[in-house]
C-alpha cells in the first residue's frame, strides 16, 4: 500500500503508520511487512525539512514538535527491523 503524507495527508498520520508497519515487521518477522515498512520509512525521510531537520503535518505548515516526535519514533522502529536509513 502507498502511504503518503503530502497533499491532504498528515505528517503525524504517516509517521504513525510507518511505526506500525515497522513494529509489525519486527514482532511478526513476516516479510510481507518489511517492504511496506521500508517504503514508508524512506518516504518519511524524504519529508524531513532540510532547513530545520524536523517534520511537518503538511506542506503548508512549519515543522512542529508532534510531527517530529512521531517521525523520529517511527525511524527508531525502522532500526528494529534493520531498515537502511542515515545515521544523522
Amino acid at each position: 500500500p502507498r502511504v503518503d503524507a503530502r497533499g491532504d495527508g498528515d505528517g503525524c498520520t504517516h509517521a504513525m503508520v510507518t511505526l506500525i508497519l515497522c513494529e509489525l515487521a519486527h514482532m511478526t518477522e513476516d516479510a510481507a511487512y518489511r517492504e511496506p515498512a521500508r517504503a514508508a520509512a524512506g518516504q518519511l525521510l524524504a519529508l524531513q525539512d532540510e532547513k530545520t531537520g524536523g517534520w511537518r503535518r503538511s506542506d503548508a505548515a512549519a515543522a512542529d514538535l508532534e510531527a517530529t516526535f512521531w517521525s523520529l519514533l517511527a525511524l527508531q522502529g525502522g532500526r528494529l527491523v534493520r531498515l537502511a536509513h542515515p545515521q544523522e
